[in-house]
């Protein structure tokens, strides 16, 4: 008897191997786009948490100086801020009977006064910078700058965040 002699062996592995290939290079593609959105959501859950404090840190230097006037010459020698009791800054407001000051810079130092401090939440804080600038007419602009951080020390995972309170 004659055999027909065919040659349609070893294409199961052949095949098996393609196929596998296939799955794999998908595989890889899903963990690369995984990987990727998993860093994207660690600094969007980082910056969250830079903006909450520079938040904080804003609400705490609006409340101290235009509800409550901490920082005029006759307040007391303290404020607090989320439970945390910081001296009163040296600086003053401006005096009235100096010149104006020019442009939008506020950069006469002469016309202005500026008060830093830094409050901590946990691993952020916000450095708070509140700046009063005499205007023409007698008028005192203030600005208050809130920037927050996560985490407060510097590193490559260091997000920074930034308020800007103008009154």
């Amino acid at each position: 008897m004659i055999t027909k002699r065919t040659h349609t062996q070893g294409f199961t592995i052949l095949y098996a191997v393609l196929i596998s290939s296939v799955m794999l290079a998908i595989g890889i593609a899903i963990f690369n786009i995984t990987v990727r959105e998993l860093r994207l959501s660690s600094v969007v859950r980082e910056s969250q948490k830079a903006i909450y404090a520079a938040d904080s840190g804003a609400e705490c230097g609006l409340y101290n100086a235009f509800r409550m006037d901490r920082f005029s010459t006759s307040s007391p020698q303290t404020f607090s801020c989320s439970d945390q009791t910081f001296p009163l800054p040296s600086a003053t407001r401006p005096s009235t009977d100096t010149a104006q000051i020019g442009g939008y810079g506020y950069s006469d130092s002469s016309n202005s006064a500026t008060s830093t401090f830094t409050v901590t939440y946990g691993a952020t804080c916000a450095v708070v910078s509140i700046s009063q600038h005499l205007l023409p007419g007698n008028q005192i602009r203030t600005i208050i700058e809130s920037r927050g951080y996560n985490p407060c020390t510097f590193g490559p995972t260091r997000v920074e965040r930034v308020y800007r309170v103008l009154y």
